[in-house]
C-alpha cells in the first residue's frame, strides 16, 4: 500500500509542475518573445534591443530572420581629424574601402544592408567610433566632401 501512496505523490507532483509550466507558457513568458533573451546570430547585444524597435522580416534567399533596428546614420572619410593617425586603417586592421563601417554597438564583421538609402549594398562593421556615439553608424566614404554631403539620417538597418 505504500508504495502505491508513493506512486500517487509522485503522479500528483508531475500534474503540479506541469500546469505550472503551461502557465507560463500561456502567460507569454517564452525565451523567443522576450526581449531580455533575444540573443540572435549576428551577436547583437541587448543594449540594441532595448533601445530599437525590432521588425522581424523574412529574408526570401535563406528563410532566415533578418533583424530590422533603426540607427542614425552618419558619414567619415580617411581624415587624421576624422580618425586617428592612421586614416586609411581601421579598428579591425583592414584597410578602408567601399562597404566599410564603424560602429561601437555592432560586433566587427557584422554585415547590414541600409535599403531606403543605398538599396541592396552591403555594409561590414570593422571600424570604431568615440565611444560617446553608441546608437550610431558611420559610413566610410573615398573623400571629405561626400561625407559632408551625406550628413546624418534615421533610418532602418537590416542586420544579416
Amino acid at each position: 500500500m505504500n508504495n502505491i501512496n508513493t506512486v500517487n505523490k509522485h503522479i500528483m507532483l508531475l500534474f503540479i509542475i506541469l500546469a505550472i509550466a503551461a502557465s507560463f507558457v500561456h502567460s507569454g513568458f517564452s525565451r523567443a518573445n522576450s526581449a531580455a533573451f533575444n540573443y540572435g546570430p549576428s551577436g547583437i547585444q541587448d543594449a540594441v534591443v532595448a533601445q530599437n524597435p525590432i521588425i522581424i522580416a523574412q529574408n526570401k534567399k535563406n528563410a532566415s530572420p533578418t533583424k530590422v533596428l533603426k540607427f542614425w546614420i552618419t558619414a567619415y572619410s580617411s581624415t587624421i581629424d576624422q580618425t586617428d593617425d592612421t586614416p586609411f586603417i581601421t579598428a579591425s586592421g583592414s584597410y578602408v574601402k567601399d562597404g566599410v563601417a564603424a560602429a561601437n554597438i555592432l560586433p566587427f564583421g557584422t554585415k547590414f544592408k541600409l535599403p531606403e538609402i543605398f538599396g541592396d549594398q552591403v555594409f561590414v562593421v570593422e571600424d570604431r567610433m568615440h565611444p560617446r556615439f553608441q546608437n550610431r553608424i558611420d559610413i566610410w566614404f573615398a573623400n571629405r566632401e561626400e561625407a559632408a554631403d551625406f550628413g546624418k539620417k534615421w533610418t532602418k538597418v537590416e542586420i544579416l
